[in-house]
């Protein structure tokens, strides 16, 4: 169950980050007249000492790291404020060991042989399939290098007038040039770097497309980049990159339970489409902050100098979405701004990428889909999103959206909408309400748990009896909820009033909004608590008493964290590419890490 519910939450995570990206490149019919936004980075200038120098230009990815020190000391502190009573330290040594398969237990070790860790290292790649990895550090003590080096019965070769050593048993060839230790799987790639520190080669320095990222790197304050040259690595990779989405795939799908044959269903029909929309991509840059128990990562996609990919996105806005109008407390709320187009794509995606059920309801849902696009397409290039489960695993949906045509919206929520649900679902229009002096309008979707159950067996219980559609018009606005109630649209109209607790009430909504900003086209901030608080009432309806007890245990644990929101994201169109930002509040989850680290710790 945790291998298969592992699998399941990595494939998605991974499809949501790929899926927003197609759905950026469908919208590509728009006007090329869209402006976007230009960075302020400073000119780069790379120290004659760094490891930058030595790795060849036509490396496919690059992982940098401007002081191994400074980032295990940022780790240690994380770790260390998270879980005082445990031994935090020397994470990063651990993991740097069990990547490269080396016995050392701390940073401190690598000292002692003559590693110079207050200076900057880098893993770079030579190839991905097979795998290639090479790295470069400095060193304080040559000398004691080679002794070790030389104690493993490496043989002695050399190339150009530099020594390079290489283990007996081939896979570790090494390298000292200028007090810097290379180390790569490929005697071809020590000498590339030899070539390279001779000038015969180009440093990867002399990338234009690194030079975005060096910059940011080398001028700021992150803690560890990376760079991956996506263009190059699709060349080399030809069908291997098929072949190992074949292989996810096929792991889905003999798991043999809904939940994974969904999940694989809407695997291969997301990149049966999105598969030629990373033709668009030339580089993917990423940089890694770790500041006291906050932990940031700062994406970036480059596109084609000729692709479409950015028109989906407009001049970005101080104001995206109406933030503030979100729910105080909820599992999800997202502000997306965009052209129509973009809209579009986004909204009516489902129809593509799930499946049909019968030949009676795809005949239905083509219509049902073009009236969904035009009734979209007619509104304005702002709206929201927010998500929450309460009585049952059907996740509750807020929808806000601005209206360029309020009129022929209400006509084709009022007429042509209900006609086509009927006709797919059986749906019927609910009897109207009235709050704050608005009409409440619904559609009711009946037998809703009896038809679900078909395909989730195991948890009809957790499915509500009947769905409900709710919606209203007001001040210029479309409100569009889901769930079995009306309460859901009745708390927003409030919000609209100002007598309902509002986004920017919540304790995270400050820190969000400094560390990601307002001016972009995409926001989403996720509160993973309150999804644990709203899930462990409905697991535990389901579960005999013997074994609900565990997650009464989980419960209690969670029962004191704040209900903030401790992810945040946000991406805007610049430099000819998608600038984004992703934000952990570990702090957070300080209560549950001490309460675990005390269980497991008195074990």
């Amino acid at each position: 169950m945790i291998k298969r519910c592992f699998t399941i939450i990595i494939t998605l995570t991974f499809l949501s980050t790929i899926s927003f990206t197609y759905l950026m490149a469908e919208s590509e019919q728009a006007s090329t007249n869209v402006s976007v936004q230009k960075s302020d980075a400073k000119p780069i200038t790379v120290p004659k000492e760094s490891v930058l120098r030595l790795i060849p230009k036509n490396s496919l990815g690059l992982i940098y790291c401007p002081s191994l020190s400074e980032l295990n000391h940022r780790i240690n502190i994380t770790t260390s404020g998270l879980m005082p009573q445990a031994d935090g330290t020397e994470l990063l040594a651990k993991v740097l060991a069990s990547a490269f398969g080396a016995g050392f237990q701390s940073l401190a070790e690598l000292e002692e042989i003559g590693l110079d860790l207050d200076k900057d290292f880098a893993v770079f790649f030579t190839s991905f399939a097979p795998m290639q990895v090479s790295a470069a550090v400095h060193l304080t003590d040559p000398a004691a290098i080679k002794q070790v080096i030389a104690a493993e019965g490496s043989s002695v070769s050399e190339y150009k007038g530099v020594t390079f050593w290489s283990s007996t048993e081939g896979g570790s060839n090494f390298i000292i040039l200028d007090k810097i230790l290379v180390f790569s799987q490929q005697i071809e790639a020590c000498k590339n770097v030899i070539d390279t520190h001779n000038g015969t080669l180009q440093a990867i320095i002399h990338n234009p497309d690194c030079d975005m990222f060096l910059t940011d790197i080398l001028n700021g304050t992150d803690q560890l980049g990376a760079f991956f040259d996506i263009e190059a690595i699709m060349n080399k990779l030809g069908d291997s990159l098929e072949k190992g989405l074949e292989s996810i795939t096929k792991d889905l799908e003999d798991e043999n339970d809904p939940l994974s044959i969904g999940t694989s269903s809407l695997f291969t029909n997301l990149f049966g489409r999105w598969g030629k929309q990373i033709e668009h991509l030339e580089f993917i840059s990423a940089s890694l902050q770790v500041q006291d128990m906050d932990v940031q990562l700062k994406p970036f996609l480059k596109f084609k100098e000729d692709s479409k990919f950015l028109d989906g996105f407009k001049t970005v806005s101080t104001d995206l979405a109406n933030l503030d109008e979100f729910p105080n407390r909820n599992i999800l709320n997202a502000g997306f701004q965009g052209i129509p187009d973009l809209l579009v794509e986004i909204s009516t995606f489902w129809f593509d990428i799930f499946e049909k059920e019968t030949p009676e309801q795809q005949k239905h849902l083509h219509p049902l889909f073009q009236e969904v696009k035009g009734f979209y397409e007619s509104l304005a290039d702002q709206w929201s999103v927010s998500v929450n489960f309460e009585n049952s695993i059907v996740p509750n949906y807020l929808f806000v959206y601005e209206l360029n045509d309020e009129q022929n919206t209400k006509n084709y929520m009022d007429e042509a909408l209900l006609k086509k649900l009927h006709d797919f679902k059986q749906a019927y229009a609910g009897k109207p309400l009235i709050h704050n002096g608005v009409e409440i309008k619904s559609y009711i979707f009946p037998n809703f748990r009896e038809v679900s159950a078909e395909k989730l067996p195991e948890d009809a219980e957790l499915l509500p009896l009947e769905w409900h559609w709710h919606y209203a018009f007001s001040e210029g606005q479309l409100f569009w909820t889901t769930g079995t109630g009306a309460e859901a649209i009745i708390m927003a109209l409030d919000r609209q009033a100002g007598t309902e607790d509002t986004f920017s009430g919540n304790p995270s909504y400050q820190k969000l909004v400094d560390s990601l900003g307002t001016d972009n086209n995409v926001f989403v901030a996720v509160s993973p608590i309150v999804a644990v608080k709203n899930f462990i009432p409905l697991f535990a309806k389901t579960e005999p008493d013997e074994e609900a007890m565990p997650l009464q245990m989980f419960s209690i644990m969670f029962a004191n964290l704040p209900d903030n929101y401790s992810v945040g994201f946000a991406a805007k169109a610049q430099d000819n590419g998608i600038d984004a930002k992703l934000l952990l509040t570990l702090g957070d989850f300080k209560p549950l890490f001490q309460m675990l680290g005390m269980l497991f710790g008195a074990q």
